[in-house]
């Protein structure tokens, strides 16, 4: 599986969203300048929240430059609580490598620029933690992830 492919998949559990998580239904204008992939998560839960972790090892480094949310339906606002990206191989002290929240949310939100990146992963043992609250129940979120 190509690297992209993997910080995708761990981004969208993460980020939601994740880099996620939370890491999300894209429409169709955001989902043509998806570079590196696009991902959806399963529907918020009734409580209107979700969390998600997940860890991956990353092969090489990269870069990804924006993460633009988008929700099904599109007019889901909600907030992402926290984003925090670790990589386990550094020092305890080095180890959070992009971290974010609170940060309200709408369709359309790059993650990315709205939490002052791009995000830089190291190659080595990843985590991705993600949650977000005050969502419509039901609400996909999905995430378009580019260099």
């Amino acid at each position: 599986m190509n690297l992209f492919k993997k910080i995708t998949r761990s981004l969208m559990t993460l980020s939601m969203a994740l880099f996620i998580a939370a890491a999300i239904g894209t429409g169709s204008a955001y989902a043509e300048n998806c570079t590196i992939d696009k991902i959806s998560t399963p529907k918020v839960s009734q409580s209107g929240s979700f969390t998600v972790s997940t860890k991956s090892d990353l092969p090489q480094s990269a870069r990804v430059g924006s993460a633009i949310l988008s929700f099904d339906p599109t007019s889901a606002t909600g907030t992402i609580d926290s984003i925090q990206i670790q990589n386990l191989d550094k020092p305890s002290d080095q180890q959070l490598e992009f971290g974010c929240g609170p940060l309200e949310v709408s369709n359309g939100t790059d993650l990315i620029a709205a939490c002052g990146g791009p995000a830089y992963l190291a190659k080595g043992n990843t985590t991705y933690n993600a949650a977000g609250s005050d969502f419509p129940a039901g609400t996909v979120v999905s995430v378009c992830l580019s260099e």
